[in-house]
């Protein structure tokens, strides 16, 4: 099993309600920072993968109003959007990518 399929089994254990979303970033986090060589991902790939893990980093179990203004997810928030990304990665990963690039360009 390659790097992106063990960080796609990890994203489908959370939107499949396997796993919470502190057993998710247990699992997910250092795995993602730690274990995956600079070059075993495509820039599309690194891209999403590393934007599930900074998004993880703004997820809350209760944020209040003012962190939610501020960009903070709570948990249910959080698992939604991955649900809603990773299909849209998973169908056309550069694609994805096009349409992240873009985002910014607003």
């Amino acid at each position: 099993m390659n790097h992106k399929d063990i960080l796609a089994e990890k994203i489908n254990n959370l939107i499949s309600n396997k796993w919470t979303v502190p057993e998710f970033e247990k699992e997910y986090y250092n795995y993602y920072l730690e274990e995956i060589p600079e070059d075993a991902l495509t820039l599309p790939q690194s891209t999403f993968y590393g934007l599930v893990q900074e998004k993880l980093d703004w997820t809350g179990e209760n944020p209040s109003e003012q962190e939610k203004k501020e960009g903070w997810f709570d948990q249910s928030e959080y698992v939604e959007w991955l649900k809603k990304s990773f299909q849209e990665f998973l169908s056309n990963e550069d694609g994805w990518y096009e349409n992240y690039l873009k985002s910014f360009k607003k």
